[in-house]
């Protein structure tokens, strides 16, 4: 390996298996770098050489995603069999469901760990293609251990900060509190400030959240860091291999894999020099930047969710 890696840390393989996406949500980060018409699917001996890589070094996960990798029909299903059979993991799904049918939900029996379905938000969706009515009608009535739905991510905009609560019930209620929703904000492209009205409206939201729930129900990753690096000291490593065949730019997962290890350490002592950072007091929540710089104009966002979670605790501050 290289002298970064660490095994306590979770270090994820995503395999694009295409770029094509028949939905095109508005919000999507992948049109900052390539087409959502490009056709290319990644091959079969592309998969299995990076399985055997991964297996062979111990990759922890092994993720679909895209673009829209259900698009790629019953080879999705082969792809999952070959995961399966050089690692011994299932791997996790990452769709907008706009494929799943009857006949998919067939042959989708025990292939997957997880089918992680990225629900709009039912109040004001930002994509019409696919309908979150069908999607939660679809999850309600097919959760299981052979076909393991989960939300994937819900995107709620700063003017339904105040329907949070809502927004969240909706979802809980709908899987009986299986499950719990994954809300996020439009953060990775045309990230937009929330007003302070509506910075206001996160923190009340959390607030009731966390008394009613006792948990951050935000993927926000991005925002308010991830629970794996709070709870076991722990980095998520996540490499995504490219339809062609390669990492981004880089020749092998081994030297992909050594240079977000380095851009992650970078992003983190970044932030240890930043005397903007050291004022702060929620610096000891705010863990990460993963785009290797400070984002400043996050940090309204994040203090609003962290204040909202110190509210939900009961926390008297004087």
């Amino acid at each position: 390996m290289f002298p970064e890696y660490r095994e306590r840390d979770l270090s994820v393989l995503t395999f694009d298996v295409t770029w094509y996406c028949p939905v095109k949500c508005p919000y999507c980060y992948i049109t900052m770098k390539v087409s959502r018409d490009d056709r290319a699917i990644l091959s079969r001996e592309d998969l299995v050489r990076e399985c055997k890589v991964g297996a062979k070094y111990g990759i922890k996960e092994y993720r679909f995603s895209g673009g829209e990798p259900t698009i790629i029909g019953d080879r999705l299903f082969e792809y999952a069999d070959i995961v399966y059979d050089i690692t011994g993991l299932n791997p996790t799904l990452l769709t907008s469901g706009v494929c799943i049918t009857d006949r998919w939900l067939r042959k989708a029996r025990n292939k997957f760990s997880v089918i992680a379905v990225s629900v709009e938000n039912p109040l004001e969706p930002l994509q019409t293609v696919v309908d979150p009515k069908k999607m939660l009608k679809i999850i309600r009535e097919h959760v299981s251990e052979e076909l393991p739905f989960r939300y994937g991510l819900t995107l709620v905009t700063a003017p339904h900060f105040k329907d949070i609560v809502t927004i969240f019930e909706m979802l809980y209620d709908n899987v009986d509190g299986r499950f719990m929703p994954q809300l996020d904000y439009p953060c990775l492209r045309n990230f937009v400030n929330p007003s302070p009205s509506e910075l206001r409206d996160i923190t009340v939201s959390t607030g009731e959240l966390f008394r009613k729930y006792g948990v951050i129900p935000y993927y926000f990753a991005y925002l308010i860091g991830s629970l794996v690096w709070l709870n076991r000291d722990a980095l998520r490593i996540v490499l995504h291999l490219y339809p062609n065949g390669r990492y981004e730019m880089y020749d092998s997962m081994l030297e992909r894999w050594q240079a977000e290890y380095r851009w992650q350490y970078y992003a983190l002592e970044q932030q240890s020099l930043s005397d903007t950072c050291k004022k702060c007091g929620w610096l000891d929540s705010c863990k990460h930047h993963p785009e290797g710089r400070l984002r400043y104009d996050w940090c309204d966002l994040r203090r609003a969710i962290f204040e909202g979670i110190y509210e939900g605790l009961g926390v008297d501050d004087g």
